[in-house]
């Protein structure tokens, strides 16, 4: 089975899962709040890293993606996008919203 995933992510272009997740989790998604350029300019290079991955997984990968956003990815300070996401039903609503760094409300 697992080579016959290989041959599929091969021939569609397609990412592993994995590869997606270890970027969200070395992602420092304040890097627009910081005062150095540096910080700044990575942030955005890995933003746009992750959303390209993204973008590269499997529907069903994708599903996977969402939740583990919305079960580790996502910030609970009260705002108003992390209660959107914390109401996110991905069952129901899909991922349409859902850039690989950021959900839509």
């Amino acid at each position: 089975m697992k080579v016959i995933q290989e041959i599929k992510q091969l021939i569609l272009n397609e990412v592993d899962i994995k590869q997606y997740i270890s970027a969200m989790k070395s992602y420092n998604r304040d890097y627009r709040f910081s005062d150095s350029s540096r910080v700044y300019e990575k942030g955005l290079k890995d933003e746009e890293k992750i959303n390209k991955l993204y973008d590269r997984l499997s529907d069903d990968d994708k599903i996977s993606a969402g939740e583990w956003f919305k079960d580790n990815g996502n910030y609970d300070d009260g705002s108003q996008h992390s209660k959107g996401v914390k109401s996110w039903d991905i069952e129901k609503d899909g991922v349409d919203g859902f850039s690989g760094t950021y959900y839509r409300t």
